[in-house]
């Protein structure tokens, strides 16, 4: 561009005073090099102009020579002066910068001898003129230079954004016309529609014809369509392996939507894990089965049932288990009981852990009686199935929703029928509970039923020594029966150790009365006496267990049956000792008369002794 405008300046006609001396315009150039070019460009002009110059010849090469040489200065030093004088107007800035050569210039000539003649004819060109003619030219060099500059950057931002796109292995882009015809595609795309469509596309192919699937097809169209009208949409779609999510947006050019750009993303591992979330939602982590929630949301989708029966059951004995077995244990049962109910309704309806030991049932279609039968079978397999250490019954109650009873009332129905029969079982299951667990235990140990006999009879002595009445007597019977059913949940080969048991053995040993407790507690008619099964090893000085209580706190019954099961342990033969003989045993029960045992029923104790009640007990 520079070597076209300075081919029309050298063309201008100079003015021309005498042979060699003469004035152009060809000066404006080398400010112009100088400024915009930078050195190198500007030394080989300034040269070639210095050298034409020279060839010409005459009066005025001198001061030709140092003119090109003073605009060339110009040029390259006007970056450093305009920053000083802080020029804000660009076509100032030019003009003063062409005003500044051409006034140094006029400068040389007035050296000549006839400077004035001189002056006269260039003094309007080289003020007005020529100044002008350096800003035109530099607004020009500048505009050119500029969208040189933008086109540079236009193309190197669509190199890096092609790049970008087709680098990516994870996010498909395209963009399609109002026909959708492709306009643009990064690589991945064409990857996945050659995987899914098994067809290679290109510009001006069109997108919805290179889909095969007939729903994706309509999907796509209807997406776009809706796009093309300025709307941007979210679209996931199974496309059998994996899931994609679809961004659709419009494309917009003077504010008319000419296109829509899609973004795709694998979203597979996203999507699996929500549908896992939401799965676990709905789900009992214990069971396996349906939660409170689902029941809920499925209660909801009955309505096109003209019946449905339901079921509210509640497993009898959970608690039971859970304090004289622990949770693990009381879990295992759950996960029988779901397990049979799985068996028996899977293929019937739907069954659902409402929480803790309730769970529901939903059977479509299906009349009372014909639930009735298969709740049956619940019960038969649920007893086939007990054992001492897990022994559980369930209470249930049935009602059908159909067009003369809606779908609440008939839960409400089966959630009444479940509690009354509830109340009849409980009571009955918990003590046949507790009559199993103790003759589990002297199944077991048979050590123990002979041991809680011998018990029973001094117990049962004492007793009558202090004028305790016969409903007192019959209690202090039953504890001697029950004191030890605690020790049901102990390792059978630490209550059978023939050593002697390590500290955590000991501490194992020593949760028995709190076991017994909460087995015995569980049934009403055992409540009396739970407290004193719970207090039957604390000490008269306050130093047993579990509760450390001392003296008159620890009842009276529990003060009992510590010395006769204590007197009972000391004669019997134990598997990590020989047993005392009786009188070593007698001193045994002096020597800790006011310390593990009540000095009272130590002295009744010795009374028996001497009226030969030893005697009676070895017969």
């Amino acid at each position: 561009m520079v070597i076209g405008l300075a081919s029309v300046l050298i063309m201008v006609q100079p003015f021309k005073f005498s042979e060699g001396l003469f004035i152009d315009t060809r000066t404006v150039l080398y400010v112009i090099v100088g400024h915009f070019f930078g050195l190198i460009p500007t030394i080989i002009s300034s040269i070639i102009g210095i050298t034409y110059r020279m060839i010409i010849g005459g009066e005025g090469v001198f001061l030709g020579v140092i003119a090109i040489i003073m605009n060339a200065l110009v040029g390259l030093s006007w970056n450093t002066i305009r920053q000083k004088l802080k020029f804000r107007n660009i076509y100032l800035d030019y003009y003063l910068m062409g005003l500044l050569s051409q006034v140094l210039t006029m400068l040389l000539f007035a050296s000549l001898p006839n400077a004035t003649n001189i002056f006269g004819p260039i003094l309007v060109a080289y003020i007005a003129a020529y100044p002008l003619v350096t800003l035109i030219l530099s607004i020009i060099v500048v505009r050119q230079r500029d969208k040189r500059l933008m086109n540079e950057y236009i193309n190197n931002q669509k190199t890096l954004l092609k790049k970008s796109i087709d680098s990516t292995e994870t996010i498909e882009i395209f963009t399609v016309d109002k026909n959708y015809n492709y306009l643009t595609y990064n690589a991945f795309h064409l990857k996945q529609m050659r995987k899914y469509n098994s067809l290679e596309v290109g510009k001006n192919s069109n997108f919805i014809e290179a889909i095969k699937d007939p729903y994706i097809q309509e999907v796509m169209k209807d997406k776009i369509n809706r796009t093309l009208l300025g709307f941007s949409s979210i679209k996931v779609l199974n496309m059998g392996d994996h899931y994609y999510e679809y961004t659709f947006t419009p494309l917009v050019d003077k504010n008319h939507v000419i296109g829509v750009t899609c973004f795709a993303k694998d979203v597979t591992e996203q999507k699996t894990y929500e549908q896992t979330i939401i799965q676990q939602s709905y789900q009992d982590a214990l069971t396996g089965l349906s939660n409170r929630r689902h029941f809920m949301m499925k209660k909801d989708e009955l309505q096109i049932y003209e019946k449905v029966t339901f079921v509210t059951c509640d497993v009898n004995g959970l608690k039971v288990i859970n304090d004289a077995f622990g949770h693990a244990k009381g879990d295992l049962g759950l996960k029988m009981f779901a397990d049979i109910l799985k068996d028996i309704f899977d293929r019937e309806g739907y069954i659902f852990r409402m929480g803790g030991d309730e769970f529901s049932i939903i059977v479509p279609s299906k009349d009372k009686v014909y639930v009735t039968k298969l709740m049956e079978e619940v019960n038969y397999r649920l007893e086939k199935r007990n054992n001492s250490m897990l022994r559980l019954s369930v209470s249930y109650g049935i009602a059908t929703a159909d067009k003369n009873t809606s779908i609440d009332v008939a839960i409400r129905q089966s959630e009444e029928q479940m509690y009354k029969q509830k109340l009849f079982e409980t009571t009955s299951y918990r003590s046949k509970f507790i009559e199993t667990i103790l003759q589990s235990l002297y199944e077991k140990n048979p050590n123990v039923e002979i041991h809680s006999e011998r018990v029973s009879v001094i117990c049962v002595e004492i007793g009558k020594k202090l004028k305790m009445n016969s409903y007192e007597l019959k209690l202090l019977k039953v504890i001697s029966s029950l004191h030890d059913i605690g020790k049901i949940a102990i390792d059978e080969g630490i209550l059978n150790k023939p050593g002697k048991l390590t500290d955590e053995e000991w501490i194992q040993i020593k949760r028995h009365p709190e076991i017994g407790y909460r087995i015995i507690s569980s049934s009403p008619e055992y409540q009396e006496i739970a407290y004193d099964i719970l207090c039957h090893h604390e000490r008269y000085d306050g130093k047993g267990y579990p509760q450390g209580l001392s003296g008159e706190n620890i009842p009276i019954r529990a003060r009992i049956i510590n010395l006769a099961d204590s007197f009972d342990a000391m004669t019997s033969n134990r598997s990590y000792r020989e047993p005392m003989s009786i009188d070593d045993a007698i001193l045994e029960v002096k020597r800790c008369s006011g310390t593990q045992f009540d000095p009272r029923i130590v002295d009744v104790f010795l009374e028996l002794i001497k009226e030969g009640f030893i005697e009676t007990l070895k017969s």
